[in-house]
Order: C-alpha cells, then structure tokens, then sequence
C-alpha cells in the first residue's frame, strides 16, 4: 500500500511542477509580453514612416521572443508527455489496487464489526487517506491540464503587425 501511495505522491508533484511551469509561462505571456506587444503596435501607429530600421529591429526581436516562448512551451509539453506515458501504467495499477484494497478493508471492517460489535477505525480513515491522494493528483492534473490550454486565450491577432509583416503571422500560427 505504501508504494502505490508513493507512486500518487510522484504523480502529484509532477503535474503541480507541470501547472506551475505552464502558469508562469501564461503569465509571462499575458502581462509582460503582450504589453510590450501592444506598446509596439501603438508606436508603429503612430509614427508616420513604420519602415524606420528602429522598429523592424524591435519588430525582430519581439518576433524572436515570440519563437523562443513557442519553443519553451512545445518544451513544456513534450516533457508533459513524457511523464504522462512514463505515469500511466504505474498510475492505473495504483487506482486498482487502491481501489481493491479499500473496499476489502471495509468489507472485512464491517464484517468485523457485525461479528464483534467492535469497530476497527484505522482501516476507514486509511481508506479515506487513499481517496483524499488520488483527489489530490486528479486536481493537480486537472490544474496542469487547465493551465497549458490557457495560452490560447491569449488573443495575439488583436495587433496590427500582421498586417505589416508575414512573418509575424506565421509566428503567431
């Protein structure tokens, strides 16, 4: 039973690693980057020649920026993969057994206790130990999984650029 309680206790802190990557990420994303983004838009607006080697330059480096981020986050989800393909059968045994073990805890607890009339209370809080780890690992992959489809909320199209460059839109893509 510890094993498969250790096995949920990996499974844990590897998607809240996974969330909290994905987050910061996400946050980056939204309030350094699109400021900067849309403080460039403004700029290019309004000057009057938008060619001047000035904002081609800062147009470049965002655009590199922008590649660099799309790199981290294809990263961050092949590394999700990984531990996900590495998890899952180690995972689905720990459920079934976790699952097996707690029920016939119960049963021979109750079976005990209509025998007796003495309740044994270690083997339902056990139980509900068990249930409470896999909880836990299911809201931690459920927040992983929420946080890498954040980033497409983040509504880069919303800038003009793409109008002015084709490269930019197929950085964007």
């Amino acid at each position: 039973m510890n094993g498969s309680i250790m096995i949920l206790h990996i499974c844990f802190l590897g998607y809240i690693c996974i969330g909290s990557l994905y987050s910061n990420m996400n946050n980056f994303m939204r309030n350094d980057f699109c400021c900067r983004l849309e403080q460039l838009d403004n700029d290019m607006k309004r000057c009057t020649s938008s060619h001047t080697k000035y904002y081609k330059k800062r147009l470049r480096d965002i655009s590199k920026e922008l590649s660099d981020c799309s790199m981290i986050f294809e990263r961050i989800y092949k590394a999700c993969q990984n531990f996900h393909r590495l998890i899952e059968l180690p995972v689905c045994y720990t459920f079934l057994f976790s699952f097996a073990t707690s029920a016939t805890s119960l049963f021979f607890t109750f079976w005990q206790y209509r025998l007796t009339n003495v309740f044994l209370w270690g083997c339902p809080v056990s139980c509900l130990k068990v249930c409470t780890d896999i909880l836990l690992m299911t809201l931690a992959a459920y927040s992983a999984v929420n946080n890498g489809e954040m980033i497409k909320n983040v509504n880069l199209y919303t800038v003009n650029i793409s109008d002015r460059y084709v490269k930019w839109h197929h950085n964007v893509s």
